[in-house]
C-alpha cells in the first residue's frame, strides 16, 4: 500500500503569484505537479498607497484612497467595490459644480494597459456608506475591487486622521 503527502507551496512576487503542490509518496516513485496556465491566478493589478479617512463616533460615511496600476498589456474596467465595513461601497469622483466641489458616483473606470490610477481626495475614491462601527486611526480596512476579467483584489487601507490632500474634498 502506498500512502501520499502532498504539499502545497504558494509564492507572490510583486503582482504575479504561483503555487506548486509537491506529492510524496512512500514506496515508488515521486512526483511534481505544476499548475496549467488556467490553475494559476495571477494578478495583472497591483495596490498600493492605501488610506482611509477615521472617524468619529455616529460618524456613518468614510472614504478610501490608494494607487492602482494596470500591469497587464490590456485596458481593464474597474466594475465595482466593496468592504466588510461598510454597508454600501461606490466608486466616487470629484467634481466642479458652480464653483461648488461635489461628489458623483462612478459607474466603471478604465485603466489603461501599463497605467496607473490614483485614487485620491479631490479626485477618484471609494466611498464607504453605512459604517456601522467608527473606524479607529490605525485600523486596516479592506477595499475589494472588481473588475470586468472577473478578477478581484483586495488591499487593506490604513484609517488615518488627516489624509494628504484631505482638504481638497471629505
Amino acid at each position: 500500500m502506498r500512502s501520499k503527502l502532498s504539499v502545497a507551496i504558494g509564492v507572490v512576487a510583486g503582482a504575479a503569484a504561483l503555487s506548486l503542490a509537491y506529492h510524496f509518496w512512500s514506496g515508488e516513485g515521486s512526483g511534481v505537479k505544476t499548475p496549467t496556465q488556467a490553475e494559476q491566478k495571477i494578478s495583472h493589478i497591483e495596490l498600493s498607497d492605501g488610506s482611509a479617512r477615521s472617524t468619529v463616533p455616529g460618524m456613518t460615511t468614510s472614504a478610501a484612497y490608494f494607487t492602482l496600476h494596470n500591469n497587464d498589456k490590456q485596458p481593464v474596467m474597474l466594475t465595482g467595490v466593496e468592504s466588510p465595513v461598510a454597508k454600501k461601497s461606490e466608486l466616487h469622483t470629484t467634481v466642479m459644480e458652480n464653483n461648488t466641489m461635489r461628489m458623483q458616483e462612478v459607474e466603471s473606470l478604465e485603466v489603461p494597459a501599463g497605467e496607473t490610477l490614483t485614487f485620491k481626495p479631490g479626485g477618484y475614491h471609494v466611498m464607504l456608506m453605512g459604517l456601522e462601527n467608527p473606524i479607529n486611526p490605525g485600523d486596516k480596512v479592506p477595499v475589494t475591487l472588481s473588475f470586468n476579467n472577473g478578477e478581484k483584489v483586495t488591499i487593506d487601507v490604513e484609517a488615518m486622521k488627516e489624509v494628504k490632500g484631505q482638504h481638497m474634498a471629505h
